[in-house]
């Protein structure tokens, strides 16, 4: 896969980190960007697409077949996962009602699916040979992609004449359900429609993630708040601000005899 397809964006992303365990609201964007522009530069990139877009946990993305992806009503049905013990996978029905759900899919991930789209019964996800990954298997592609984006963003590997260059903190697959979670907080989305979303059998695990970046919008809001009070008052026109200091001289002309009274009081 080429490194030098886009090299303005590519210097984007040059030495970027995000925290964690979450996507803080102020740097999912960036996130985003990065996942969306280099998607087609590897074979884990529209994977990447969908558990950053739809937030689907890894078993649900492995289970995952065409035949569950509408493009037509734009919907991702989850009906299934992956699990995988001693390395084995195994596809069974989600472990909670909660598991069952149809995500929507963001025009943004519309067009990448549009394209990438194999037969209905084939996997979305599927490992090499077009069977369901094992867990060596995912671990190996997630690092195959982590490092080709390194690549992508200008860093390097290491040799025997020089160490390793790392051009950006890597990110689990995991971090993007994260920051799925993040947009929707951020788009305005309610907690039960989070929680529907997310596939959260309990609730109190969407409202300890809404919780956790209630901080920043917290900020953001007093800062809107201001910059509306800044904007009011920098429009408010001169001849209302004359109208006031006139007022009140007037004020103070009527009030001086009680004001001279309170100072012999005193």
């Amino acid at each position: 896969f080429g490194c030098a397809r886009k090299p303005r964006k590519q210097a984007l992303f040059r030495g970027f980190s995000f925290s964690i365990p979450f996507i803080l609201a102020n740097e999912y964007i960036r996130l985003a960007l990065f996942v969306s522009f280099s998607w087609e530069t590897h074979f884990m990139g529209y994977p990447a697409m969908i558990k950053l877009y739809c937030g689907l946990r890894r078993g649900e993305l492995l289970a995952l077949r065409w035949n569950d992806v509408d493009l037509e009503k734009d919907t991702i049905t989850v009906n299934k996962a992956v699990e995988i013990l001693t390395n084995q996978a195994t596809i069974k029905p989600p472990k909670s009602k909660a598991g069952f759900r149809t995500i929507p899919i963001p025009s943004i991930l519309h067009d990448v699916l549009d394209e990438v789209k194999g037969n209905k019964d084939e996997l979305v996800c599927p490992s090499k040979n077009g069977e369901v990954m094992s867990g060596s298997a995912w671990s190996s592609a997630w690092y195959s992609y982590m490092n080709h984006l390194n690549l992508y963003c200008g860093g390097k590997n290491a040799s025997r004449s020089s160490p390793r260059v790392q051009a950006f903190e890597k990110f689990s697959a995991h971090m993007l359900r994260h920051t799925y979670a993040t947009m929707l907080y951020d788009a305005g989305v309610d907690i039960k429609s989070a929680q529907y979303f997310l596939g959260h059998a309990s609730i109190e695990l969407t409202l300890s993630i809404y919780t956790h970046l209630t901080p920043y919008k917290v900020d953001q809001a007093i800062g809107s708040f201001n910059a509306h009070l800044g904007e009011r008052i920098n429009s408010t026109s001169p001849a209302i601000t004359q109208s006031l200091r006139t007022n009140n001289r007037k004020n103070d002309q009527l009030l001086s005899p009680f004001i001279k009274i309170e100072k012999t009081i005193y």
